[in-house]
């Protein structure tokens, strides 16, 4: 007979339970939009850019996927290879309802430094794939803008910066990452919007973003 949890550890449960619910639903298809809102809102929090959530403004005839102001932002995710969020959440809110304990769902933790060379690479295997997928016209026009989904790393915003002059031969806009805990613009061109442009190399962190 399975043990039944005390009342704080009940709690907590439904607690964890609650959250991962919630990023069931966050994850799944019918949110993509939601989640791309999330990353240009994020971008615009870290960079310090005051706005009205109503100039955040998805396209229906994609892409870009989001407009803002001047920006035409196209919305990619770097993952862990393999990785699929949504199973994955889903998967643990399942072993959180069958769970008798808090214990059961908890996982250790421990991260490891994500250096800004390290985005760079990453960067540019999406930048070689996206090349095979969007015409050299349509990108001309767009803003990339990649949301940094990697599990257990934290940013090393003191790391080096390295210099990306080289992405403006796939001939995107400007390349930007983005995630929870930092923001940074690795490269925009002349005609690229003057928020960013201005930001380049310029990693910057809002601690109670996420």
């Amino acid at each position: 007979m399975s043990q039944e949890p005390d009342a704080d550890d009940k709690e907590l449960l439904e607690s964890i339970c609650r959250g991962l619910r919630k990023s069931v639903a966050f994850w799944s298809p019918e949110s993509k939009v939601e989640r791309e809102i999330y990353a240009v809102r994020t971008l615009l929090q870290h960079l310090g850019i005051e706005h009205d959530p109503n100039e955040i403004r998805p396209e229906p005839a994609e892409p870009p996927d989001i407009n803002f102001r001047d920006a035409r932002f196209e919305i990619k995710e770097m993952l862990d290879e393999g990785r699929r969020r949504h199973d994955e959440y889903r998967k643990k809110l399942e072993r959180a309802l069958r769970a008798t304990s808090a214990r059961e769902v908890m996982e250790q933790y421990t991260p490891t430094d994500l250096t800004f060379d390290e985005i760079n690479g990453r960067l540019v295997e999406i930048l070689h794939d996206t090349s095979k997928h969007y015409a050299a016209t349509v990108i001309n026009q767009l803003d990339l803008l990649v949301y940094a989904n990697l599990l257990h790393r934290v940013v090393a915003l003191d790391s080096r910066v390295p210099n990306s002059s080289s992405f403006a031969g796939y001939g995107w806009r400007s390349v930007s990452a983005v995630r929870g805990s930092m923001a940074c613009v690795f490269f925009a061109r002349a005609d690229a919007p003057d928020f960013l442009r201005s930001r380049v190399g310029k990693p910057l962190a809002r601690p109670s973003v996420e």
